[in-house]
């Protein structure tokens, strides 16, 4: 058991400075939990658990003196953690030292009550089927109900993949609108009219379509980078295009092979090595 506490607090500690200089992404890794998956080994229940630990020891570094002395376990930390403050976070971790996860559960609930659930009990249809609905709910904002199948859901969630970048809290209206641009791009002839009269700069910073496609196809819409060990990125998510040779010292847009696909932390990662670190604009609040 000692040992097994020595080793979660050494996770911990290993993770905070991963995490506090990126260098997961130095090591082939789209994110730190990417790196706890794939690098350490762990599931993603264990890997969330270290992480969330690790985040919440970044504020109050004496959970790592805890979990080496035994005094608190990652599950408690994990249950505890988005209730702790400067003021009660010595108090809150006393409180679920020794404490089974039904204890500590009783104590986050006392710390932050919820209301009631309401009994609801009531017969659903067999077999009416919700109609489409498009329902008025305030100037400018409108509510859209449909129903689909696992098929659709599994595009839908793809769709979200893709679209991370630009919208990052995958919002289902942000969603389905890009879809429908998408789709009066390629089906209107008014649209598609324009754009045969939109002349091409070879000098402008925008990568075009017939680029983008090229390169989406060649990286198999997946990050491109690789670590010096050979570790590869496969990160299919918050995926941007990246001139090889930046465009602000002279890198053209209009040709694939200065292009390529990098997830966001490996573009941020190698925007710090080409450019050097921006100076910071705010950091975490540490608490002894």
């Amino acid at each position: 058991m000692a040992a097994e506490r020595e080793n979660a607090a050494e996770v911990v500690r290993v993770l905070m400075e991963v995490d506090r200089r990126k260098l997961f992404a130095a090591m082939g890794y789209h994110s730190l939990f990417d790196y706890c998956m794939r690098f350490l080994g762990y599931s993603e229940d264990e890997s969330a658990k270290r992480i969330h630990a690790a985040r919440a020891a970044e504020r109050f570094p004496s959970i790592v003196t805890r979990l080496e002395e035994g005094k608190t376990s990652l599950t408690a930390i994990n249950l505890v953690a988005p209730l702790l403050t400067a003021e009660n976070h010595r108090s809150v971790l006393d409180a679920a030292r020794g404490k089974t996860k039904r204890e500590v559960q009783m104590i986050v609930a006392r710390l932050d009550p919820k209301p009631e659930v309401a009994e609801v009990v009531r017969r659903l249809p067999e077999t009416a089927q919700p109609r489409p609905e498009i329902k008025p709910l305030a100037p400018e904002r409108i509510r859209f109900a449909f129903t689909g199948n696992e098929e659709f859901l599994a595009r839908v969630d793809r769709c979200r993949q893709l679209l991370r970048r630009k919208f990052p809290s995958g919002d289902l209206g942000d969603i389905f609108a890009a879809a429908v641009e998408a789709l009066l791009d390629r089906e209107d002839p008014e649209r598609q009219e324009a754009a045969l009269h939109r002349a091409s700069d070879p000098h402008a910073r925008r990568i075009p379509r017939w680029v983008k496609q090229a390169v989406w196809k060649r990286d198999g819409g997946r990050c491109a980078f690789t670590a010096t060990d050979g570790t590869k990125c496969l990160s299919r998510e918050f995926l941007e295009f990246d001139h090889i040779v930046p465009w602000a010292l002279g890198g053209p847009s209009n040709k694939p092979d200065n292009i390529r696909l990098l997830c966001r932390a490996h573009n941020q990662f190698l925007g710090r090595q080409r450019f050097g670190t921006p100076p910071s604009v705010g950091g975490r609040n540490v608490i002894k």
